[in-house]
């Protein structure tokens, strides 16, 4: 009773063998230089992205409550170059003294 079949080299076996050798080749590629490449980490990309300038234009014909209520939250965002352009149209009311107030305390 044979527990371990006889190995018999031939053409069949040395094809298998070479087939064999060539995936465990493929594999140790990929999981070496394949995997340097997943955990490359670039000190660029780490960097926060520059935005680019951005100008919100804003037309009011007498706002004047509108443009107090909301112009501060506009002012105050969170945007690192930004400008704020209010088209004030023939207003009769309290716009361009708010307006003015409004430029003095914010240079956007």
């Amino acid at each position: 009773m044979k527990i371990i079949p006889t190995f018999e080299y031939n053409s069949t076996t040395f094809i298998c063998c070479v087939f064999l050798l060539m995936g465990i080749i493929q594999i140790v590629y990929v999981l070496f230089i394949h995997g340097k490449l997943c955990l490359f980490k670039n000190k660029k990309t780490e960097e926060k992205p520059q935005l680019p300038p951005v100008s919100v234009i804003i037309s009011a014909r007498n706002e004047s409550d509108n443009l107090y209520e909301n112009l501060p939250k506009i002012l105050e965002q969170d945007y690192p170059n930004f400008e704020v352009i209010v088209i004030n149209h023939q207003s009769i009311d309290d716009s361009y003294t708010i307006l003015n107030a409004y430029s003095q305390q914010y240079p956007n």
